[in-house]
């Protein structure tokens, strides 16, 4: 059987049969596993009722008065919606044309009657797990797709002005202010592009589940202020004032090199988003076994459709950095997968005009906080 997740509570099976003793016999068989059950005894109320209810597998049995199971197939499979659905044929036949012509009518299975309880389970589980499997894969190739587009448009940008910079020192002679301008353009550029390989080469570990934890005992305390005096040049840069409130009151065991990208990550969101003269906070508080850091900013703020998505992949605020910095969108998603390996959590309040406050949490008993 396949490794993938597979929980079936809450997915979807329809059952056509024209027989009520073989509806009852699957029912017996399927229901205790926690699927969704719909029920059919004609072809032409299998199609209304497949229509309606969605299902994600349909069994089907073939000799039906009217409309017979192949029909039904040959219907739902012409519908986009039906596309990726298995449909198990059910049949007493043993033919192998009838086999044949049920395949080339779009199922993907065939069970004969009568029915086998642990056959039927374990052949319905497959069928799932593959849907799952594809579905899984399809959304692989779509972020794949949206890396591989991202990586060229927004590396192209960075590379760019790096070159052009770099072609303004070897053709011109510049006075000392005006190189150390220059030079910090070319540093703040190059960053942005660092940045940014670092979340495709992070995100693709945790894609394919290599993103590993080396948690030893630090001190949290000193590791934002580590960050803060990291982010205290492009803060200054737009006269943004950049602090520490609150302490930690010991050690902990908590991977320092992870958990300092979280803090980086926040930091930099919260500056690319402030407006000049504009004040931000880095909290450190404990409650309830948990260590909490929350980054307060003085920004545009975020709307409540935005924040329910804002850690998944690729999603951002919709909100225009006052910079013009860029984002990847993978940055939030990378920050919840490292806090949820921890055991902690991660989350944002924000008014919009006002300001965000993006927050995380880490449990202070190592018991806990283990991958």
């Amino acid at each position: 059987m396949s490794n993938l997740p597979y929980n079936p509570a809450g997915l979807k099976i329809l059952l056509v049969d024209d027989v009520a003793e073989n509806i009852r016999v699957l029912t017996e068989a399927l229901r205790p596993d926690g699927y969704q059950l719909a029920l059919a005894q004609s072809g032409e109320r299998a199609i209304k009722v497949a229509e309606h209810f969605k299902p994600d597998l349909i069994l089907l049995d073939i000799m039906m008065p009217g409309i017979d199971g192949f029909e039904v197939c040959r219907i739902l499979k012409q519908k986009p919606e039906f596309k990726d659905v298995a449909i198990i044929f059910l049949t007493a036949m043993s033919d192998i044309d009838d086999v044949i012509k049920g395949f080339d009518a779009g199922a993907k299975d065939y069970m004969t009657k009568p029915f086998n309880e642990r056959e039927v389970r374990i052949r319905i589980q497959t069928h799932l797990q593959l849907r799952y499997a594809l579905q899984e894969q399809a959304r692989l190739n779509e972020d794949k797709n949206k890396l591989l587009g991202m990586v060229a448009h927004d590396l192209r940008n960075p590379v760019g002005v790096i070159k052009g910079y770099m072609e303004l020192l070897l053709d011109a002679q510049y006075e000392a202010d005006e190189l150390e301008g220059i030079h910090n353009k070319i540093f703040n550029v190059a960053n942005e592009a660092l940045l940014l390989i670092n979340d495709l080469v992070d995100m693709s570990a945790i894609e394919n589940g290599t993103l590993k934890l080396s948690k030893n005992e630090a001190d949290l305390e000193m590791l934002v202020l580590e960050k803060i005096k990291h982010h205290r040049f492009r803060a200054d840069q737009k006269h943004i004032s950049l602090l520490m409130e609150g302490q930690s009151n010991a050690p902990f065991v908590f991977d320092r090199l992870r958990v300092g990208q979280v803090i980086d990550n926040l930091i930099s969101n919260s500056i690319k988003f402030s407006p000049k003269n504009a004040k931000i906070k880095v909290a450190i508080s404990h409650a309830n076994g948990f260590a909490k850091v929350a980054v307060v900013d003085e920004g545009p703020g975020i709307d409540e459709p935005a924040q329910k998505t804002l850690f998944d992949s690729f999603q951002t605020a919709g909100t225009q950095s006052t910079g013009g910095e860029s984002s990847t969108g993978l940055g939030l998603a990378i920050v919840k997968k490292i806090i949820d390996a921890h055991g902690g959590e991660v989350g944002v309040e924000s008014t919009v005009g006002v300001g965000s406050q993006f927050y995380f949490t880490l449990p202070l008993d190592p018991d806990v906080n283990k991958i």
